[in-house]
């Protein structure tokens, strides 16, 4: 959102934000209002890395559009050119790059207006919205986003468009064409409601911080205030509607919720997950200020079979610790370092399977697979350690993708060969720390992270630093 003068100028970025949580717009109104009074986050590395593949893709298919002999009116070097945009409509452009589209509060800039043989105010033809995005699959604000544009488009052109189209981040992939009167009236009830948030801001009530949803640029201050009144939702695992019935009961942070009463029933909740909660807050209110988090140590229910540390196997000579590091903004996603812990000789080894292009990724998976099918028949003791699920997950995706090492991968799937530590973890014990994620957990046995990397967000700015830096060495002296 933007002032004009003393008028606010909405935008449909605005609609996805209050879609996705209403203290963002609030926030994001306060600032306009306040400026300087509450700082937001800047702008992150991986943010602008998103914002940089964004602009990549949209060329990418710019070009398509030139190799495919479309022709094209770019206004991307203007601002706030209605005119120019309405001028290019009644001329009949085939695509206009960059238009710039009013109506009411709501003004902004869709990517593409692609001409239909459809009639409209402007003659035998009309405009659809296309929007190209990164993602895989269409997601619903793609469609919010796109709905604002075809209102913006019947104020010009006097009809709806009857469809959206999203350039999904696939190689190759086509537009994906979606009914414009499926998703419109949902878009015009989420806009009804953003705008009479906006008609009725009062900067002296800030609404809740939604605790456990994703606050963007205001992620740092929902921080810092959600530690400073130790607010329930810093437990790990708690979910929103087990906080409102805490607090109905008069329990209304962390502390509170770590000394209640063991004997306390909350209206409502499930005594045993009370419990639960009850102790995670006395791990993480006993863990403050300690180098190493206090823990505890469960004993699961075996009656449906095993759990917790039962689900560990013997430990093997040959055993397997892998890990993957994947780039989602290049091709259709790329796995681009395959990592293999193990011993050798009573040492132990690091084995690394890099891919920097489609092809090269193939090869490494399958090199990977091959490798550790056949220690694995060599000796069925072996299991391969993983955390959490995505390993797996990205083998059978590469499986399908390429159409090579189905009957290595599917062996080792059905010997359970594979051992999810994070399915371990949460059975076997409870941490003193917000989050059971690796970082969080690996903090019982090894100080913090140290070196340039130290999370998946950092690894991604880094390969993307790496990919800049690829395209300034002459192709003869690269080595792959």
């Amino acid at each position: 959102m933007r002032k004009d003068a003393q008028r606010l100028i909405f935008s449909p970025s605005d609609l996805i934000n209050f879609m996705g949580s209403q203290f963002v717009t609030w926030m994001d109104r306060f600032e306009r209002e306040c400026p300087g009074t509450i700082e937001p986050d800047p702008v992150s590395e991986e943010d602008k890395i998103v914002q940089f593949k964004g602009v990549e893709h949209e060329h990418a298919f710019l070009g398509r559009l030139a190799e495919q002999g479309r022709r094209v009116c770019d206004l991307s070097g203007g601002r706030e050119h209605l005119e120019s945009t309405l001028a290019a409509m009644r001329r009949g452009e085939e695509i206009i790059y960059q238009a710039y589209l009013a109506c009411d509060d709501f003004a902004g800039y869709p990517d593409f207006l692609v001409r239909v043989e459809s009639p409209s105010n402007l003659g035998a033809w009309s405009y659809e919205p296309w929007d190209p995005k990164l993602s895989r699959h269409t997601k619903p604000y793609f469609l919010v986003q796109l709905c604002c544009y075809a209102e913006m488009l019947e104020r010009a052109q006097g009809v709806r468009p009857r469809y959206l189209r999203v350039v999904l981040g696939v190689a190759g992939a086509e537009p994906a064409a979606f009914r414009t009167d499926h998703f419109y009236y949902y878009y015009r009830a989420l806009k009804e409601a953003f705008l009479d948030q906006q008609r009725t801001f009062d900067g002296r009530r800030q609404p809740e911080i939604p605790s456990l949803e994703d606050v963007g640029r205001w992620s740092g201050y929902a921080e810092r205030e959600l530690t400073a009144r130790d607010d329930l939702a810093l437990v790990a695992d708690i979910r929103h509607a087990q906080i409102e019935k805490l607090q109905a009961a008069g329990i209304n942070s962390v502390t509170a919720l770590a000394a209640a009463p063991a004997a306390v029933h909350v209206p409502h909740l499930n005594d045993a997950t009370f419990q639960k909660l009850k102790r995670q807050a006395a791990l993480q209110v006993a863990s403050r200020g300690a180098a190493v988090p206090s823990y505890e140590l469960l004993k699961p229910d075996q009656t449906d079979g095993p759990r917790g540390l039962s689900l560990l196997p013997a430990r093997s000579e040959s055993d397997v610790f892998f890990d993957m590091e994947g780039f989602p903004l290049i091709d259709d996603g790329r796995e681009y370092l395959f990592g293999a812990c193990y011993y050798e000789g009573g040492q132990l080894r690091f084995g690394d399977w890099w891919a920097h292009s489609p092809g090269a990724e193939k090869r490494a998976f399958e090199a990977l697979v091959r490798w550790v099918h056949a220690r694995w028949q060599q000796d069925r003791t072996l299991h391969i350690y993983h955390y959490n699920h995505c390993e797996v997950t990205a083998l059978r995706r590469l499986m399908g993708k390429y159409g090579v090492c189905e009957q290595e991968v599917a062996d080792l799937l059905h010997g359970q060969v594979f051992v999810d530590l994070y399915r371990v973890v949460r059975q076997a014990v409870m941490i003193g720390e917000p989050s059971y994620s690796l970082k969080y957990v690996e903090h019982l046995y090894r100080g913090r992270r140290e070196g340039d990397v130290a999370s998946a967000g950092e690894s991604m700015v880094f390969y993307q630093r790496w990919l800049i830096a690829q395209t300034a060495i002459p192709r003869r002296s690269r080595r792959f």
